[in-house]
């Protein structure tokens, strides 16, 4: 064969190997999006340790944006699916080698899941880590403020969101301001974001209530259930944390009150469900509290604590004895 037949011969060669390539990439995206759907199937079913076998399944097939964050077309993610469930403990571990992966590392969203993770887990000082790391990274991968994100997001709310959350109070505040300014379109979003985290962090309250009414009142004049759900929750969690500070009866009704609201507008929503079991047990509604712990450990079958009290709650209400987590 001469020389100009050999090259052709390589050619082809190549773009048949990168086309087995490109067809095996696709193949085992398909299988690790079917083992998620697997994982969500087995956490359904209150068996955590398959739910997890199966998550990381999914991670060893592919390491696709699509596997951690979800497809377009509605594919749950490996980060939706844990913590749909409340498994943060296996998320946190899967998130923490995923980062070390230098395609998934190239943007900031990994560092913002990790850090929200380990936040749940109590590990704060890992969490402030990771979320300086996701600030570091958003203002690299976007050095103009003024730009959108792929989902039309303005950076500057993600920078104000993840400066809050390594405790740059006064710059996240600046921030937020900036948004509320320039983008007519996200104002409520930057005020709820605000005093979510302000009601997280139980600081600036007054401004939290305010800011959440207005968000509230935004959002009930639009035709999305889950979004108005989503700011009442943030509102009555507001009067919870400010019902911690003062014990005011009106404060814990007020919480109890959008908490309730919330629920109904979306119920499978649980940290929805977390909020206002915390209310109900402040208000002295036991009864109450132990159906909303009980519905909480069905979703998040993965956590200990959640689990622990369900029974125990469930003990104290109906004169039986506790039942034993098997978690």
């Amino acid at each position: 064969m001469n020389t100009a037949l050999c090259a052709v011969a390589l050619i082809c060669l190549a773009f048949s190997l990168a086309g087995c390539d490109t067809d095996n990439s696709a193949e085992h995206l398909r299988q690790a999006q079917a083992s998620i759907a697997e994982a969500d199937r087995q956490y359904n079913l209150g068996d955590v340790a398959k739910g997890r076998d199966w998550l990381k399944k999914a991670v060893a097939l592919s390491k696709a944006d699509e596997v951690f964050f979800g497809g377009s077309s509605g594919q749950l993610g490996v980060i939706a699916v844990a913590s749909n469930h409340g498994d943060y403990e296996a998320l946190a571990s899967m998130l923490i080698d995923a980062s070390k992966d230098p395609k998934l590392a190239s943007g900031p969203d990994i560092y913002q899941f990790t850090g929200d993770a380990l936040f749940r887990l109590g590990r704060t000082t890992e969490a402030k880590a990771a979320y300086a790391r996701n600030l570091a990274v958003l203002l690299k991968t976007y050095p103009s403020l003024t730009a959108r994100t792929p989902s039309g997001r303005p950076v500057q709310l993600n920078k104000a969101e993840a400066e809050w959350k390594t405790g740059d109070y006064i710059s996240a505040k600046k921030d937020f301001d900036t948004v509320r300014r320039l983008y007519p379109d996200f104002v409520a979003d930057a005020s709820n974001s605000e005093a979510y985290f302000a009601a997280e962090d139980g600081v600036f309250l007054t401004d939290a209530e305010k800011l959440a009414l207005a968000a509230v009142a935004v959002a009930s004049k639009t035709d999305d259930p889950m979004v108005l759900a989503e700011f009442q929750d943030t509102l009555g969690w507001v009067y919870y944390k400010m019902w911690l500070a003062d014990h005011s009866k009106e404060h814990i009704d007020n919480a109890v009150t959008y908490l309730e609201l919330a629920s109904s507008g979306f119920p499978s929503e649980p940290d929805i469900h977390s909020h206002l079991a915390q209310a109900y047990l402040a208000a002295g509604r036991q009864a109450d509290a132990a159906i909303e712990y009980s519905r909480l450990a069905n979703m998040w079958p993965a956590d200990r604590t959640v689990k622990a009290t369900a029974d125990r709650l469930a003990g104290e209400t109906t004169g039986a004895p506790p039942v034993k987590s098997k978690a």
